[in-house]
């Protein structure tokens, strides 16, 4: 368990910090962690564009420190040490691995499920060990509503160094592309893998219930910038889980294609969701 912040993620460093306290209602009635969830949910949905502006204030240092009294009763509820540290590097760390599940006889199973990894856990994180793992009773009960993640990290979903200008370009030509060919009912598979993975920003694992009491396999799921589903499927940890860790740590979604093209399209991003191909045409 980590013992102090790394200087990256100091009180008022992380780009939420800055949102946070600007939108900070002290006069409300509602709870401070109720506040405080609530505004991590409207920083994610903010997007890449969106949240820019918050992190280039802390890239060229234009930002106030918190008062005691702010890093007391408004950021120190909200994540705990580790839970910032990560968050100040989790554009480079890239994948996580949550547990959902606490119900009776779990931990038994979770214990089950590391003992049966083919490779230790810190050769299938890259040496991060259970630094990556999240796992916590208190604070990670989420059951099958694993996007409660989003209230206490926010920054999963960010990508403070991405080139806004030619991302949103490529995914604006391979929408467009995926939707010629639609029109032409000669969808290419790739044109349309393209078209989902330019929306992909974060992924995670999630060991839930289906986890440790039914199949035994972990769900991935690859997430937009404003934390809704691109994809999902589930992996076999003891024969999956190594390489399509290390694979999905890198961004390479396509080297893992078969993991990648068997998952179940999200849907926001199915052909007649808000995202998807058909509504593309009124964008």
């Amino acid at each position: 368990m980590d013992a102090q912040l790394i200087d990256s993620a100091q009180w008022g460093k992380l780009p939420f910090d800055l949102f946070v306290l600007e939108k900070w209602d002290p006069s409300s009635t509602e709870d401070a962690r109720a506040q405080g969830a609530r505004l991590a949910i409207d920083y994610v949905k903010l997007g890449l564009r969106g949240r820019q502006p918050y992190h280039e204030a802390i890239r060229e240092g234009r930002f106030a420190s918190p008062t005691q009294t702010q890093i007391e009763t408004i950021l120190e509820p909200m994540q705990t040490i580790r839970e910032r540290n990560l968050s100040s590097t989790i554009h480079k760390d890239k994948s996580i691995w949550l547990r959902t599940c606490y119900e009776n006889g779990s931990d038994a199973k979770h214990a089950e499920l590391l003992s049966s990894l083919k490779q230790p856990i810190e050769e299938i994180t890259n040496g991060r060990g259970h630094e990556c793992l999240f796992d916590d009773m208190t604070l990670y009960d989420y059951g099958s509503h694993w996007d409660r993640i989003f209230t206490r990290f926010p920054e999963l979903v960010a990508d403070p160094f991405a080139d806004l200008d030619r991302k949103e370009k490529k995914t604006r030509d391979a929408r467009a592309e995926a939707l010629r060919e639609w029109k032409e009912e000669e969808v290419d598979e790739l044109d349309y893998e393209a078209f989902l993975h330019y929306h992909v920003t974060a992924h995670f694992f999630v060991e839930d219930r289906e986890t440790l009491f039914g199949n035994g396999r972990m769900l991935i799921v690859w997430l937009d910038d404003q934390g809704r589903v691109v994809r999902e499927t589930r992996i076999d940890t003891t024969e999956q889980l190594y390489e399509v860790f290390g694979l999905c740590s890198d961004g390479s979604i396509y080297e893992c294609s078969g993991t990648w093209l068997d998952g179940e399209v999200g849907p926001a991003y199915q052909h007649d969701g808000e995202l998807g191909l058909l509504s593309a045409e009124e964008c």
